[in-house]
């Protein structure tokens, strides 16, 4: 999905729509990034890229990032022209992508439930201090 659309699949993690960006990555917090911040840029899937580089790589670059159109073109360019000598080399591709973006959006989702139990508490608290006042009340004016 990440090939055709170029954008987040939300969707396929229940996590919302597909977007073309996020506020903040997840990861290393960067702003507005694409997904192709999370393949060429970010240091938190460092790890990834360098096991992608050890079988995938076409350059000599090592475990050094190349640029993003350098990068989309290994990954994402139409192989039927060139196709890869050895299949392990078209899985790496692969599994280097879904890595990628499942570590992003699990830690996604995993940001969203914080936020939504950190608002459940708070609310929880509101309504437990409101109880606690009104049933005070009578108690007090007595």
């Amino acid at each position: 999905m990440v090939k055709v659309t170029g954008k987040w699949p939300l969707t396929l993690f229940s996590a919302g729509d597909v977007r073309g960006t996020l506020d903040v990555c997840p990861l290393c917090h960067s702003q507005s990034v694409g997904v192709q911040h999370v393949l060429c840029n970010c240091p938190a899937t460092q790890a990834e890229y360098n096991e992608w580089s050890l079988i995938g790589h076409t350059d000599n670059s090592g475990f050094m990032r190349t640029d993003w159109e350098r990068l989309r073109m290994e990954l994402f360019a139409d192989r039927l022209s060139h196709p890869d000598s050895r299949q392990e080399k078209g899985e790496a591709r692969i599994l280097f992508v879904g890595r990628c973006v499942q570590r992003t959006c699990e830690a996604l989702l995993q940001k969203q439930e914080t936020e939504q139990i950190a608002e459940l508490i708070q609310l929880a608290e509101q309504t437990s201090s409101s109880n606690w006042r009104s049933k005070r009340r009578p108690a007090c004016e007595a």
